[in-house]
C-alpha cells in the first residue's frame, strides 16, 4: 500500500515573502479616446497563496492639467476598502486613481498634461492571521512626449518630481 504523505507548508516567512513578490500593481494606458484619468490602476495576485487586500489607497507627488491646475502633494484617496479576496494565480481587482484623486480634490474631469501617483496596497494572508497587515508601495509617473502618454513605474523613494511644468497640450 502506498502511504501519502501531507505535503508541507512552506513557513509564514516565505509565504509572507513569495505574495510581496508576486503581488502586482500596474497601471495601464486609458481606454482609446479616453484621457489619463480613466487609467486603469490593478493589483493582481500572482502568488501561491490567497491574499485579502484591505485597502487600495492612491498618492498624489504631483498631478498638473492642461488648465494649469496644479493638485496638491499628499492628497489621498481610498479606492478599494472592502477586503476583497485575491486567489492565488492571477485573481485582480481594478480601479481608477486619478478619477478619484480628481473628485477629492474638485478637479472634475480636466485633462491631465502629468502625474506622479504612489499606490498603496495594504494585504494579509486569511490563512494566517488576516489582522496582520502587511503594505506594498508602487509608483507610477506619466507625462506626454513626443505626442505618447505612456506610464512608467518608478522608485517610490526617488526624490525627483517627473511633473515641475505642464507639458504643451498635444493636438
Amino acid at each position: 500500500m502506498i502511504e501519502h504523505k501531507p505535503i508541507p507548508r512552506p513557513a509564514l516567512e516565505e509565504r509572507l515573502r513569495d505574495v510581496y513578490d508576486h503581488l502586482d500593481v500596474a497601471v495601464a494606458q486609458p481606454p482609446t479616446g479616453q484621457s489619463l484619468l480613466a487609467s486603469p490602476f490593478s493589483v493582481t495576485n500572482n502568488s501561491r497563496s490567497n491574499v485579502i487586500v484591505h485597502r487600495v489607497l492612491c498618492i498624489s507627488n504631483s498631478i498638473l492639467t492642461y488648465q494649469h491646475i496644479a493638485f496638491s502633494p499628499g492628497i489621498a484617496v481610498t479606492v478599494l476598502q472592502d477586503d476583497v479576496l485575491l486567489t492565488s494565480g492571477g485573481d485582480s481587482q481594478t480601479r481608477e486613481c486619478l478619477t478619484a484623486i480628481a473628485r477629492l480634490a474638485g478637479g472634475g474631469m480636466l485633462t491631465v498634461g502629468c502625474a506622479d501617483i504612489v499606490v498603496d496596497v495594504e494585504y494579509s494572508l486569511p490563512e494566517d492571521d488576516p489582522k496582520k497587515v502587511e503594505s506594498k508601495f508602487r509608483r507610477f509617473a506619466v507625462s506626454p512626449i513626443n505626442g505618447q502618454s505612456n506610464w512608467v513605474s518608478q522608485g517610490v523613494n526617488d526624490p525627483e518630481s517627473y511633473c515641475v511644468q505642464v507639458p504643451k497640450q498635444q493636438k
